[in-house]
């Protein structure tokens, strides 16, 4: 995260990373990591997923 808040305010940030499914919980890798750690992630910053099996991204909503 450190990165996004260096680069240049004009640039756009995206966090693109692989849907990855817990099965302990019911959230994917990056939803839990929007969850414990959102207080470090720039308000700028763009998390998509992306699903290999459907061949699709989606963009997460998060709240900053």
């Amino acid at each position: 995260m450190f990165y996004f808040y260096v680069a240049p305010e004009d640039y756009r940030k995206i966090m693109f990373v692989l849907k990855d499914r817990s099965d302990k919980r019911n959230e994917t890798l990056a939803e839990y990591y929007l969850r414990t750690y959102n207080h470090l992630v720039p308000s700028d910053v763009e998390f998509w997923e992306y699903d290999e099996s459907t061949k699709n991204a989606e963009k997460l909503a998060f709240n900053t």
